[in-house]
C-alpha cells in the first residue's frame, strides 16, 4: 500500500473541498448561552474593543463579553441544563465554555427555568448551521429548470401559502393540487407565493410545473405534500403562540420557532427575515433563517444568506 505524504493529504484534501463546494469559512462553535429580555442599555463585544448593542436576543458563544448599563438587564438562559440568571445593571461577564464569569458587578443566582423554547437553541444552532456551506453554482440547462417544492410543508387559513422558486419573468406555472390545475401567471419576483384555501384538515398532494409559452418545459414534477391544519390545531397553536407573546412581548424569534416546529415553515422564514431585519440582522441567527430556505427548497436565496452568513463570521 502507498503511503500518503503530507503535500499529497492536501491535495486529496483540496480537491474534495472542491468537489463538495465548502466555502472555507470556519463553523461557528455552539452557543454556551442565550441573552433574553433585554432591557435598557446592553451590548456585546468579541474583541473587548468593538462594542454594538443587544436589540432583542443574543446567543453568547464562548469568549463573548457582555456589558450592562445602568438600569440594563436581561436574562441568561444556559444551553447546557436550561438554568437561568439574571443580570443586573452595571455589570459585564465573559462567557467562557461552561458559563458566564463575572468581570464587574454581580450576576443574580442560577435557578431553574421553564424555558424549553430558549435553552433548546444549541441543538436548533448546530442543526441549522449544517445548511451554512456554499456549494458551486451549476447551469440553468433544462434539468435545473425544474420546479422543486417543499416536500412537506402545513398550512392553516392563517398561514396559507405555498412557495417556490420563480426561473425567471419568461416562465408561468401551474399548480395541481389534489390533481385539480391552478394556473400561476409569470412574474419578475424572486419566490412565486399562492394563497391556498377552501381545504379539508388533512394530507394533500402537490406539484408545480414550469411553462413557457403555455407548454410544459418538464415533463416530469416533484411533488410535496401539505398538512392542512383542523380548526383544533390551530387553536392550539394561537394558544401557544399567546403564551410566548405573554412570556416573550414581541419576540420575532421566538414566534418563528414555534412556527417552525409546527411546520409551518413558510411562516417562519417570514419570521426569521423580519427578526434580522428588525435586529440589526445578527449574524448568528442567519442559519435558521437558511434551513427554512433548505426545507422549501429556495436555492438562490439559501445561496444568497449562505454566502452573506459566512462572509460575516469572524467579524467583531
Amino acid at each position: 500500500m502507498k503511503r500518503i505524504t503530507i503535500k499529497r493529504l492536501g491535495t486529496l484534501m483540496f480537491t474534495i473541498a472542491m468537489a463538495t463546494g465548502f466555502s472555507g469559512a470556519a463553523m461557528a462553535k455552539d452557543p454556551v448561552m442565550m441573552l433574553i429580555q433585554v432591557s435598557g442599555p446592553v451590548e456585546y463585544s468579541k474583541d473587548g474593543t468593538q462594542w454594538n448593542k443587544v436589540n432583542q436576543n443574543k446567543m453568547l458563544f464562548e469568549g463573548v463579553q457582555i456589558r450592562s448599563g445602568e438600569g440594563g438587564s436581561g436574562k441568561l438562559v444556559s444551553q447546557a441544563n436550561g438554568t437561568e440568571q439574571e443580570l443586573g445593571p452595571n455589570t459585564v461577564i465573559k462567557v467562557n465554555a461552561t458559563g458566564a464569569e463575572v468581570v464587574s458587578g454581580k450576576l443574580g443566582d442560577s435557578k431553574s427555568g421553564d424555558n424549553d423554547l430558549m435553552s433548546g437553541v444549541k441543538n436548533r444552532f448546530a442543526k441549522a448551521e449544517r445548511y451554512t456551506t456554499v456549494r458551486r453554482s451549476v447551469d440553468k440547462d433544462a434539468a435545473a429548470l425544474k420546479v422543486e417544492v417543499a416536500k412537506e410543508v402545513t398550512l392553516s387559513s392563517a398561514h396559507s401559502e405555498l412557495v417556490w422558486e420563480n426561473k425567471g419573468p419568461e416562465y408561468a406555472y401551474e399548480l395541481s393540487i389534489d390533481g385539480k390545475k391552478i394556473s400561476i401567471a409569470a412574474a419578475k419576483d424572486a419566490v412565486i407565493r399562492h394563497k391556498v384555501s377552501g381545504m379539508t384538515p388533512g394530507q394533500h398532494k402537490y406539484h408545480v410545473t414550469l411553462l413557457k409559452d403555455g407548454k410544459p418545459v418538464n415533463k416530469e414534477e416533484l411533488s410535496g405534500t401539505f398538512t392542512w391544519m383542523s380548526p383544533a390545531q390551530e387553536d392550539a397553536l394561537k394558544k401557544e403562540l399567546a403564551a410566548s407573546e405573554k412570556k416573550y412581548p414581541g419576540n420575532l424569534f421566538a414566534i418563528a420557532s414555534i412556527l417552525e416546529k409546527n411546520g409551518l415553515t413558510v411562516a417562519a422564514m417570514d419570521s426569521y427575515q423580519k427578526y434580522l431585519a428588525d435586529n440589526g440582522n445578527d449574524n448568528d441567527f442567519r442559519p435558521f433563517l437558511i434551513k427554512t430556505l433548505q426545507d422549501l427548497k429556495l436555492g438562490e436565496m439559501k445561496k444568497a444568506e449562505a454566502h452573506k452568513y459566512n462572509s460575516e463570521i469572524g467579524k467583531p
